[in-house]
């Protein structure tokens, strides 16, 4: 059952990626390029442009589905040292009940991937930084939030933002266009952003569709790494799943 669910997660990770993020990354790229050379054209030629990069947005929800998927599928292979998560106020798991859950991962490992196994050596894919961070980011954000200075306006954290090299071209004009607003609280938070040495630090979730990589509060995670680790595990899934005898010994 455990590699049955172990396949699903991977092979449905695949598509998403290939299907789903890799294709809207690339349309995103390509329009962003496109708007940028029609800056200063009318509406008629800029808005349809504009809606259609627009419907492409929700290409960071994908991320978070494909990061989900990921991390599911890695915790079937390296499952969270104290087992599954208890509720407050209940007691801790028996000793020989959390460690079954160890047992059951390594059991995988050593049929998926036998020389990494006995060489001690982690795959790839237990790699849950991103994931970590991404689906705990009350915790992060409120760190982020107590580092600023108090002056700066709490909105100075943008929540998701899709950027490109030819957005970033256009967003630091904008920037300095801002820094003469009438407003002195706009003007605050410009020269803050402007005088950061990595604008990234004040979003909270980044997606650079060109270079596919995520910038979560202004740490990078590339999610090409991510790819290649299920590119390498998942044939190891469907052909153990082909040999029905090794399979059977997953569950037993």
């Amino acid at each position: 059952m455990f590699l049955y669910e172990l396949g699903e997660l991977l092979s449905r990770a695949d598509e998403l990626f290939h299907h789903g993020i890799t294709s809207k990354a690339a349309s995103w790229t390509s329009l962003s390029r496109e708007m940028h050379s029609a800056l200063g054209e009318d509406a008629e030629t800029f808005d349809p442009m504009l809606d259609e990069r627009s419907a492409l947005a929700n290409v960071v929800w994908d991320v978070e589905q494909y990061l989900g998927l990921l991390a599911r599928a890695s915790l079937i292979l390296y499952p969270a040292a104290e087992g599954p998560k208890r509720q407050r106020g209940q007691p801790p798991l028996p000793p020989e009940v959390a460690t079954r859950y160890k047992r059951r991962g390594e059991r995988l490992c050593s049929l998926l991937f036998p020389d990494l196994f006995e060489s001690g050596t982690e795959h790839a894919i237990k790699n849950r930084d991103l994931r970590n961070r991404w689906m705990h980011s009350d915790e992060y954000l409120n760190d982020a939030l107590e580092s600023l200075s108090p002056s700066s306006p709490r909105t100075s954290i943008q929540p998701t933002r899709i950027v490109d090299e030819a957005k970033e071209q256009f967003d630091d004009s904008v920037l300095e266009q801002m820094r003469d607003s009438p407003s002195e609280e706009i003007r605050r938070a410009t020269s803050s952003m402007l005088a950061s040495e990595d604008r990234r630090k004040f979003v909270l979730r980044q997606f650079t569709p060109d270079k596919m990589t995520v910038v979560f509060l202004g740490t990078a995670f590339a999610l090409r790494p991510l790819q290649d680790a299920l590119d390498d595990l998942l044939p190891r899934v469907v052909s153990l799943l082909e040999d029905d005898d090794r399979a059977r010994t997953v569950d037993g």
